[in-house]
């Protein structure tokens, strides 16, 4: 189709703003219907593009879901603090939603994201940062052997 669909706009506004505080913005603005999200007055149509954008970011921008759900759950709890029940019970209702109406087939789908980020951190550290490899008669097998208490470092090559 030729026509673009709204998540990919948002996913492409979200890289526009050059200061924390327009980002913070685009972002509340991207989840205020979700915070007060009434299903019986509000349409999922207002809701699903943030959705979307959140997990279709996940297999290759999985960072900007991460983002978002973090910013999400804090903004539940302390975008009104007076009105706190509102907004938690509006994200409630928005999440449930969202299930019920096939626009994600369950949440689990999110917090999968954010165990697919920490396996790229863990993947990328490692090959940044390799593990030296334990090899006999090494400096890092005599070391080995000293910490242990074995001068000649027989464990490492098996001899005595």
């Amino acid at each position: 189709s030729d026509v673009t669909p709204r998540w990919a706009v948002l996913g492409w506004l979200l890289q526009c703003p050059r200061t924390p505080s327009i980002a913070a913005n685009v972002k509340l603005a991207l989840f205020y219907d979700a915070l007060f999200f009434d299903p019986q007055r509000d349409s999922i149509m207002n809701i699903e593009p943030a959705m979307l954008l959140m997990t279709r970011s996940i297999p290759k921008y999985v960072g900007i879901t991460s983002m978002l759900m973090e910013f999400l759950i804090i903004a539940k709890d302390n975008y009104n603090l007076p009105r706190r029940h509102l907004t938690q019970r509006g994200f409630q209702n928005a999440m449930l939603a969202l299930v019920r109406n096939r626009v994600v087939r369950s949440l689990d789908e999110l917090t999968k994201a954010e165990e697919e980020r920490w396996e790229q951190r863990q993947t990328a550290a490692l090959r940044d940062h390799p593990i030296p490899e334990r090899q006999a008669g090494g400096r890092l097998g005599q070391q080995d052997a000293k910490r242990h208490g074995d001068s000649t470092g027989s464990f490492i090559t098996g001899g005595n």
